[in-house]
């Protein structure tokens, strides 16, 4: 490796490192604004490393929480597919603010789509979750013999899988 290839290398793990202590003081209410708006400045840079902290469940909440805002302003594939991955964390206001930012962002990213099958694991992962214990319930809500939950009808009831037209598990 030549000098200046190893300074190069040293000035980027520097830099990994000093992004890495920002994302810390996202715990810290006192400085968590000004760290947000400090990382969106280099978030381009860094998704491997936001993306990381954020889908890292032993991270600390607050980080994991803050880290949606860092990456909703992003607007790239790999910030829209971190942000999906939260979806999937154990802690609601995490799953509620990546969701938002998934939808803000899906206006600003006409091209980016989204499989149906995760945005109904999402659904049923929120419906099958006892409130305020974060264990799953048992879902009361009717569902088609596929798992998903029946469309209502215009009167408000849920039609049987016998008497629908056509079925909820294919795309309409």
């Amino acid at each position: 490796m030549s000098p200046r290839c190893g300074r190069d290398f040293e000035a980027r793990r520097s830099l990994g490192d000093q992004v890495g202590g920002v994302i810390d003081l996202l715990a810290w209410d006192a400085v968590a604004s000004d760290a947000v708006a400090a990382l969106r400045r280099v978030a381009s840079e860094n998704l491997d490393l936001l993306t990381r902290r954020l889908l890292d469940p032993d991270e600390d909440f607050a980080v994991r929480r803050r880290l949606v805002a860092v990456l909703a302003d992003c607007f790239t594939d790999q910030s829209f597919e971190a942000l999906l991955g939260a979806l999937g964390d154990r802690r609601f206001e995490v799953r509620y603010r990546a969701g938002g930012a998934l939808a803000r962002m899906m206006e600003r990213m006409p091209g980016v789509r989204v499989k149906e099958d995760q945005v109904m694991n999402a659904i049923h992962r929120e419906l099958t979750v006892e409130r305020g214990s974060g264990k799953a319930a048992a879902c009361s809500m009717p569902t088609t013999s596929c798992g998903r939950p029946r469309r209502p009808t215009s009167s408000g009831i849920a039609p049987t899988e016998a008497s629908s037209m056509s079925s909820p598990c294919s795309p309409s």
